[in-house]
């Protein structure tokens, strides 16, 4: 069944499954409650940690997202998402990503209702319970120690900014960056973090590419905000050194903490941008220069990886339009998507020259899958990662003769101009629908030339 939903991800259950057999199988798979969603990924998990081994950097990557069910009020066990009465599922995954941007793989990964807060709700109350801000110190504890030789760094935006996150990355040794959500007071309460670190000379101005962004969606309420064009933003950047003061009235007692800034802050930004770059990351390695410091921002930046990954799930895989009633089901169904929108973001990898991805077949040096393999250019690479009669089937289509010169390159441009992808010069990458409407349909014509070699007919593709 996982194959079929691999090769047709954006297909509901019926679709993708290959005979009624198999759907029986996989609606029996969905609601069984004695499978745990983190035992479906699990293996997974295990094997991204192993391909670990050997950097010596990696960035565990963390993000909660909303799984948005709200159209579908038959659904049972859903809880509040948004601010406009929304109901689904709130998702926090961690990422495997190297300082280059290539992603090893999903490292854990959960699915959780939210919890509602009691009303006249205490500060030691909510302590004691379980809140959604706890996902990023929990993330950090499933994710574990790193190999030997190896440093994990985990990377968040604004909602890990909690002492609880900064403790779980000294018990399990991680390094952290930490976008600040809170002008927190610093120095003994001298004065408050912006104005410490507005106050401090500027290193460097630097150029950042900034993505263009579509308007945000807001559930219930259609799309809000604007959207903006991609743009080249001059960047100012400051660094130093701050006591960070424990939260008042704290009864967990957190002591004060030192850690390392990165100020990032756009200098003269466009009149029509709503939400210009203003950085604080709070780190626990060494900044003492420039140097250090965009490297620092560096890593930052990788968390984007882990947008897309979204994308890939709700996008291409129609994760948030499944017909399963039952959450702990949709919980399940979540666990198989996840897993396989990591190897269609491998895929996309392929055709990116600086990127390697881990290869899923063994190699002759090796008789386990993780070797990576490298270059939009290079058919081996392809061959490492994808089944021949794919490569057969797709090289017919992109003219190429010999099926085993197609490059990773041209593989995924034809999978995206099947699916509606133009390829003008000014043409961006293609999105994520274009490129799953291309993989079903060569997934359609992948299948017919399955069944002709079976039945014996020659030269098929």
């Amino acid at each position: 069944m996982a194959t079929h939903m691999a090769a047709k991800p954006d297909e509901s259950l019926p679709h993708q499954a290959g005979n009624w057999a198999d759907l029986m199988g996989a609606y029996r798979l969905f609601n069984n409650p004695a499978v745990e969603p983190e035992a479906i990924q699990y293996p997974h998990w295990q094997i991204t940690h192993g391909r670990c081994a050997g950097h010596r950097v990696v960035l565990c990557v963390q993000d909660t997202s909303e799984l948005d069910y709200t159209g579908y009020g038959g659904k049972k066990g859903l809880g509040e998402i948004g601010r406009q009465n929304g109901q689904g599922l709130l998702q926090h995954s961690v990422l495997a990503v190297l300082p280059s941007g290539q992603l090893i793989g999903l490292m854990h990964q959960r699915c959780q209702v939210r919890v509602p807060a009691p009303a006249n709700e205490t500060r030691q109350q909510r302590s004691a319970r379980w809140n959604e801000g706890r996902f990023w110190a929990d993330g950090v504890e499933a994710v574990g120690r790193a190999p030997e030789g190896t440093r994990f760094i985990t990377v968040t935006d604004r909602g890990g900014d909690n002492f609880a996150t900064f403790d779980a990355c000294d018990r399990m040794g991680h390094g952290f960056i930490v976008r600040a959500q809170h002008d927190r007071c610093v120095h003994n309460d001298q004065e408050h973090l912006w104005a410490c670190m507005e106050k401090l000379p500027v290193l460097k101005t630097i150029k950042v590419k900034v993505p263009a962004r579509a308007a945000k969606r807001i559930i219930n309420k259609g799309l809000g905000g604007k959207s903006q064009p991609a743009r080249i933003a001059k960047v100012q950047v400051r660094t130093g050194r701050v006591l960070l003061d424990a939260p008042k009235k704290d009864p967990l007692h957190h002591p004060a903490r030192w850690v390392y800034a990165v100020y990032a802050t756009e200098l003269n930004p466009p009149s029509g941008v709503s939400e210009p770059i203003d950085w604080m990351l709070l780190t626990s390695e060494p900044v003492k220069s420039a140097r250090q410091a965009l490297v620092i921002i560096g890593y930052y930046r990788r968390r984007w990886v882990i947008e897309e990954y979204h994308k890939v799930q709700k996008s291409g895989c129609d994760l948030e339009h499944s017909q399963l009633q039952d959450v702990d089901a949709l919980r399940r169904l979540a666990a198989l998507v996840g897993v396989l929108a990591v190897r269609m973001l491998w895929l996309r990898d392929l055709a990116a020259p600086h990127l390697t991805v881990p290869s899923t077949k063994p190699s002759s040096k090796s008789p386990c899958p993780g070797v990576s393999v490298s270059g939009s250019q290079s058919p081996a690479a392809l061959q490492a990662v994808m089944p021949i009669l794919w490569i057969a089937v797709v090289s017919r289509l992109a003219g190429v003769d010999k099926p085993r010169t197609l490059t990773p390159y041209q593989f995924w441009r034809t999978i995206a101009k099947r699916g509606g992808w133009l390829a003008r010069k000014h043409d961006g990458r293609p999105g994520w629908k274009a490129l799953w409407r291309g993989w079903h349909e060569i997934a359609l014509l992948v299948e017919g030339a399955g069944l002709l070699h079976d039945a014996g007919v020659k030269r098929c593709v």
